[in-house]
């Protein structure tokens, strides 16, 4: 073997090691930089979640409506000039789905639920469309979920959604139903 061959040789094994540290190199950045989109996007998911409910609790008929989830007899403003005081009984006839004339009360305790209901209608949409993930918004929401069992007002609140068609607040629901299944909840 002549010296020439010898280093013809020597630089098409350097020439692989090269190309295959160079590759290395590459798919190891590629992995980094996926690994850092992904935490990007989670990033931006977990934000976008604080968001909605950043917004969802801003409204005053939301959080009325969120302490009435959890709270009875409290007192509510429901019209400039009047206050109301609303327990869960209130709230369990204030969304009947029949006989719909309705006191002022009454009124207050739906555009409550109506506008707690639009805010879950929009988180869920925002998880079906990987906008958000549910893990971001469990908490307040499974105290919310869990309010509405352990205060009797879940089945209220179903017969609400079904016959107004909250079909994404329904499915939101659903995410709880293995709780729900083992809660006691009014018939």
């Amino acid at each position: 073997m002549t010296l020439a061959n010898q280093i013809q040789i020597t630089a098409q094994i350097v020439a692989i090691i090269g190309g295959l540290i160079a590759a290395y190199k590459i798919i190891t950045e590629i992995k980094q930089s996926r690994l850092e989109r992904h935490r990007d996007l989670r990033w931006k998911q977990a934000n976008s979640a604080h968001e909605f409910l950043k917004d969802m609790l801003a409204s005053k008929m939301v959080t009325d409506a969120t302490i009435m989830l959890d709270w009875t007899g409290r007192t509510f403003n429901i019209t400039p000039d009047q206050k109301a005081t609303i327990t869960f009984q209130d709230v369990q006839v204030g969304l009947r789905t029949d006989n719909l004339v309705f006191s002022e009360k009454e009124v207050y305790i739906r555009d409550c639920a109506d506008a707690f209901l639009f805010h879950v209608e929009l988180i869920e949409q925002a998880i079906r469309n990987d906008l958000i993930e549910f893990r971001d918004i469990k908490f307040p929401m499974t105290y919310y979920v869990n309010a509405l069992r352990k205060n009797n007002l879940y089945n209220a609140y179903l017969a609400f959604i079904k016959e107004y068609e909250y079909k994404n607040a329904e499915k939101f629901l659903n995410r709880f139903s293995a709780k729900l299944k083992t809660s006691r909840v009014m018939s």
